[in-house]
C-alpha cells in the first residue's frame, strides 16, 4: 500500500510538471511546442481529473490559434465536460472564443457524471452498475470499481456494457467502494467516491410484513360510527334555551314588579320626585327589552336544538 500510495504521488508530480510546461509554452505564444506537449502529457496516462480538464483547455487555446477549430472545439468541449467552471479571461481573441462557446452550446449545460447503483448479495459479492451522464465528448473509454477490505483496497474492472458494471466482494453487512473512470489512455476523468470519503453498499431492507387480515365479521362489528362531536348534538342547544327562556321569564315578571311601582308613584306623585319615577321607568324598560331577548335567543337555540335532534 506504501509503495503503491509512493507511485501515485510520483505520477501525479509527472502529470503537474507536464501541465505547467504546456502552460508556459502556451504563455509564450509557442502554440504548436504547446499543443505537442499537451498530446505527450495525455498519452501517459497518468493525470487526475482537473489536469486533465487543464491540459485539454490549454489544448483548445493553442489548436484554435492554430486554425485548428475542429479540434479546439472538441478540446473545450472535454474540459469543459470535466470542469464546467473553466472560462476565458477577458478579452480572448474572438478566435479562440468562438470554439469555447460553440463548446458550451453542444454541452447544454450537460457536464460528466454518474450515480453508481449497487446491490448486496447473499454470497459475499455486491454488483455495481454505472450510468456516464454528459459524455457528449465520448471522454470515457473504461473504470474499475475499488472495494475496501480489512487488508486493503481492491479493483475490479467494469464491463463495457451499457450501463457498465462489475461483481466485487463485499460482505452482507455491506462495504465501502469507489468508482474510477478513464479515458483511452488511463487518464481518470470521473471518480465516484475517494478512498478517504467512500461510498457505502448496505443490503437491501427486508420488506415490511404484509397488514393483517381483516376478519369477515358484520360490518357493524368492524367499523364503529364515531361519536358525533358536541356542537353536533341537540343537548348543548336545549340547555342553551332553557337558559335563555328561564333568564326571559325571570325579566318579565320583573317587568311586572317595576310597572307596577310605576303605577303607584304616579298615583301618589305629590308625594314622590320625579327623578325616583325616571329611575323605575328606566329599570321598567330595561326588563321589557331584556325579555324580548332572553324569548329571542331561546327560541334560536330551540330551532338549533331540533335540527340536531
Amino acid at each position: 500500500m506504501l509503495l503503491l500510495g509512493l507511485s501515485q504521488a510520483a505520477a501525479a508530480t509527472e502529470a503537474g510538471g507536464r501541465l505547467a510546461d504546456a502552460k508556459a509554452k502556451l504563455g509564450a505564444l509557442q502554440f504548436e511546442p504547446a499543443a505537442r506537449r499537451v498530446a505527450e502529457a495525455l498519452a501517459a496516462g497518468d493525470a487526475q481529473p482537473s489536469e486533465v480538464a487543464e491540459l485539454y483547455f490549454v489544448l483548445g487555446q493553442a489548436s484554435a490559434v492554430l486554425g485548428r477549430d475542429a479540434e479546439a472545439l472538441e478540446a473545450f468541449g472535454r474540459a469543459l465536460s470535466i470542469a464546467p467552471g473553466l472560462s476565458l479571461a477577458p478579452g480572448t481573441s474572438p478566435r479562440i472564443a468562438a470554439p469555447f462557446r460553440a463548446a458550451g452550446e453542444r454541452l447544454a449545460g450537460e457536464r460528466l457524471a454518474t450515480s453508481p447503483a449497487v446491490r448486496v448479495l447473499d454470497t459475499g459479492l455486491a454488483e455495481v452498475l454505472v450510468e456516464v451522464r454528459g459524455d457528449v465528448f465520448r471522454l470515457v473509454e473504461r473504470g474499475e470499481v475499488e472495494v475496501q477490505s480489512p487488508t486493503g483496497w481492491t479493483a475490479a474492472p467494469l464491463a463495457p456494457t451499457a450501463p457498465m458494471r462489475a461483481t466485487v466482494p463485499c460482505a452482507r453487512e455491506g462495504c465501502a467502494y469507489r468508482v474510477v473512470l478513464h479515458d483511452h489512455p488511463g487518464n481518470v476523468v470521473l471518480e465516484a467516491g475517494t478512498r478517504d470519503a467512500p461510498l457505502r453498499a448496505f443490503p437491501a431492507q427486508a420488506p415490511a410484513a404484509p397488514p393483517a387480515a381483516v376478519s369477515a365479521a358484520p360490518v357493524a362489528d368492524q367499523v364503529q360510527p364515531a361519536s358525533p362531536t358536541w356542537y353536533r348534538t341537540r343537548w348543548p342547544y336545549l340547555g342553551a334555551a332553557l337558559a335563555a327562556a328561564a333568564a326571559g321569564g325571570v325579566l318579565a315578571w320583573q317587568y311586572g314588579v317595576q310597572d307596577a311601582r310605576l303605577r303607584e308613584l304616579q298615583a301618589a306623585r305629590a308625594d314622590h320626585l320625579f327623578s325616583e319615577a325616571q329611575g323605575v321607568d328606566r329599570a321598567r324598560m330595561t326588563c321589557f327589552v331584556g325579555t324580548w331577548v332572553g324569548f329571542g335567543v331561546a327560541a334560536g337555540f330551540g330551532v338549533a336544538a331540533a335540527f340536531n335532534w
